[in-house]
């Protein structure tokens, strides 16, 4: 047999082993590689997903804690209890320390709060607790005991003042004011609900 035809079927035979070599081990294993490294893609998308959703979770979580810190904090500017006796008792400890000791204290009767477009959320819910308040004092004290009471913890505010001049020869004035603070039953409700779901 000439070398030529040799070379020729050296040739064939190492084509043909080759190919089965690639037919029979390389494609088979690309195949697999393909497939593995789909599942490995998979497996990345749901753990991506996971991450998401637990990324989720804890964010709904820290909102209902900061709505549950949120509607503490409300809770002590407007209790869920009347508690107007300790309310007088402070507005009365605040005059006293600003040195006034000409004032009287009236209660008025409490009534449900009025809707209107910035209570409208509370209608039905909160309730007014009144109480009129007349000094004999001085304007810078006025202004002072104003100053304490906007500074209170428990919500309140003055819904209407009148200031008069004692007389022309005084420094003192004589002030009435009607002073309204508020509790609202359902807050304690409100309080515990983000608990309960936090719990759940």
């Amino acid at each position: 047999m000439s070398p030529v035809r040799l070379n020729i079927l050296f040739v064939a035979i190492v084509t043909v082993i080759t190919g089965a070599f690639t037919a029979g081990f390389v494609i088979p294993g690309i195949r697999e590689l393909n497939q593995c490294r789909r599942e490995v893609n998979e497996a990345a998308d749901r753990t991506r997903q996971a991450q998401v959703t637990s990324a989720e979770e804890s964010t709904v979580y820290q909102a209902i804690m900061d709505l549950q810190c949120e509607l503490a904090e409300s809770r002590r500017h407007v209790p869920s209890e009347r508690q107007f006796g300790e309310f007088l008792n402070s507005v009365s400890e605040s005059l006293r320390d600003l040195g006034v000791s000409n004032y009287e204290l009236r209660p008025l009767s409490e009534y449900a709060l009025a809707t209107t477009t910035e209570t409208a959320a509370f209608a039905g819910k909160a309730f007014v607790l009144p109480v009129r308040l007349k000094i004999s004092c001085s304007f810078k004290t006025t202004f002072d005991f104003l100053t304490r009471l906007s500074e209170m913890p428990r919500l309140a505010r003055v819904s209407a003042i009148e200031i008069n001049a004692a007389n022309s020869r005084s420094p003192r004035v004589d002030v009435r004011m009607l002073i309204e603070t508020y509790y609202c039953p359902e807050s304690a409700n409100a309080l515990d609900a983000p608990a309960q779901e936090v719990r759940s």
